[in-house]
């Protein structure tokens, strides 16, 4: 288990952004959601959970092209693993843009979906990036090297 102290924090933050963008969204959407109401508020939620999705999507990209990888525990940020957060990123950014049209026509509080939506795909992001360290792990590769 590595010690609090040696763990690299800024690169851990860097690498981890995308995520932290979803989680501060969702939190952000959340709030707006309890508090204002009408057309105008119901618009801001929507782009507000669009434009953190696309934020999120083009700094995967990025940290991708750059290749970097840190392990953190049961962690690992490398470009596999940022791969299949674009896949996640595409697959959340579909599901906003066709379920606007749904959820206005069967009146449902927009809100909550779209912070439910943002916070169900960080997680699924959390958890590429430890199952990808767990699947290094079985098969012997470089990340089981460093953890022994």
């Amino acid at each position: 288990m590595q010690n609090l102290l040696t763990i690299d924090w800024g690169t851990l933050g860097t690498l981890s952004l995308p995520i932290l963008i979803l989680l501060g969204a969702g939190l952000v959407v959340l709030v707006l959601s309890a508090f204002t109401s009408g057309r105008i508020a119901s618009r801001l939620i929507f782009v507000l959970s669009l434009v953190s999705v696309a934020a999120a999507l083009l700094l995967s990209w990025q940290l991708w092209l750059s290749g970097s990888t840190l392990s953190v525990g049961m962690l690992l940020f490398d470009r596999m693993a940022f791969s299949f957060d674009m896949i996640v990123l595409l697959a959340g950014l579909l599901t906003l843009l066709i379920s606007k049209d749904y959820l206005q026509q069967e009146n449902i509080r927009e809100g909550e979906y779209y912070s439910l939506l943002l916070f169900a795909t960080s997680g699924i992001m959390i958890i590429d990036h430890g199952l990808k360290a767990s699947l290094d792990v079985e098969a012997g590769g470089e990340m089981a090297e460093k953890l022994s």
